[in-house]
């Protein structure tokens, strides 16, 4: 729920700039890869700094 929430929270913010893409001629599935590399990101981020941390706390 947690990556859900903060990708559907930036979606929501960025509602118009998508639709201002799609207006100019941007794909939906280059609309979608955006979104999908954004919530990619955040998961890399949580698993770079969580894995290392729940290594040292349980050292």
């Amino acid at each position: 729920m947690g990556i859900f929430g903060v990708v559907s929270g930036s979606v929501t913010r960025r509602r118009h700039e998508l639709a201002v893409r799609l207006a100019l001629g941007a794909d939906h599935a280059r609309v979608l890869r955006l979104v999908l590399r954004e919530g990619a990101l955040l998961v890399v981020a949580g698993l770079l700094i969580g894995a290392p941390a729940s290594i040292w706390q349980t050292a």
